[in-house]
């Protein structure tokens, strides 16, 4: 005998930024709670969302953390009970750890910016090495967390136009790219 359902899930994914999750439930208008909680943690409302004309319930979850697991589920109320219903689990995707190198490169004094991802928070450095391998920058980006980012290193003393090398450091591991520098 066929049992019938509030919603079920039509689609997760997870991202290093975000998740986003669909839920059909064959109602237009039907409300639901988004519920999330980490895999070691509580159940907690997050959200309050509402069904589309085709009966589809849309959520985007944008405050996740890369590498980690997160459990959703609707709560729904049926007959005045709230019923919870649609459960999925995600790990959101940690970011591979990489150097970019300067946008653009060639790069011009006034406007250097170099782009990288950390794949957690350990410790990182980047620095900047003339061609004689001397280090004319150090930046220590301690406590910037995983994800994909820049530092701006146009407003750096000493830097004159010519040929660098910029390596980035974390975990261990090196990445290391040539920039040029024009006026």
């Amino acid at each position: 005998r066929p049992v019938a359902t509030l919603a079920s899930l039509a689609s997760a994914e997870a991202f290093t930024d975000h998740v986003s999750l669909v839920w059909y439930a064959a109602a237009a208008g039907m409300g639901a709670t988004v519920n999330r909680r980490l895999e070691d943690g509580a159940w907690q409302a997050v959200a309050q969302i509402t069904s589309d004309g085709e009966g589809y319930l849309s959520y985007k979850d944008t405050d996740v953390q890369p590498g980690l697991r997160y459990g959703y589920r609707l709560g729904i109320y049926d007959g005045g009970v709230e019923v919870f219903v649609g459960e999925a689990w995600v790990t959101t995707v940690s970011p591979a750890f990489s150097l970019e190198g300067a946008s653009p490169n060639p790069a011009s004094v006034g406007r250097f910016a170099i782009g990288f991802t950390l794949p957690g928070d350990e410790p990182a450095r980047l620095d900047v090495l003339d061609v004689t391998g001397r280090r004319v920058l150090s930046r220590d980006l301690n406590g910037i967390g995983a994800g994909r980012h820049m530092a701006d290193l146009s407003r750096q003393m000493g830097l004159r136009p010519g040929v660098y090398l910029v390596r980035l450091f974390y975990g261990g591991e090196s990445r290391s790219q040539r920039v040029v520098l024009l006026m």
